[in-house]
């Protein structure tokens, strides 16, 4: 890529620009932008470009997160422990499984108010 589609595509991996800000500093129609955008060279060198700065990004994420596991909060640490667990592939099985060698007869005994009937 050269020229005005180098810098869009610079812009855009910055994040700090919104497209009618790429169009009016590099003097471009946001229609250019559009089919910029619907080509597929553009759009596979923008993935490439993201999925680097994402890389590099992610290492500091995850070296956020092991810090917050010694934060004085009880609730950051546990939230920072259980989203590092999940990423890692250890989410907790939402089933709930109880095997036994009877069937499992479930009772509720609870008494109904009158506003129930």
């Amino acid at each position: 890529m050269k020229g005005k589609k180098e810098k869009t595509l610079a812009m855009l991996v910055s994040g700090s620009y919104r497209l009618g800000e790429i169009a009016q500093e590099l003097k471009i129609s946001e229609k250019t932008l559009y089919n910029w955008r619907q080509d597929e060279e553009f759009e596979s060198e923008l993935r490439r470009r993201l999925n680097i700065k994402m890389g590099t990004l992610a290492a500091k994420a995850l070296q956020t997160q092991s810090e917050l596991l010694n934060s004085r909060s009880d609730m950051v640490k546990h939230l920072a422990a259980k989203d590092l667990l999940d990423r890692a592939g250890y989410a907790p099985d939402e089933n709930v499984n109880i095997k036994g060698p009877e069937p499992v007869t479930i009772i509720n005994n609870i008494p109904r108010s009158d506003s129930d009937e």
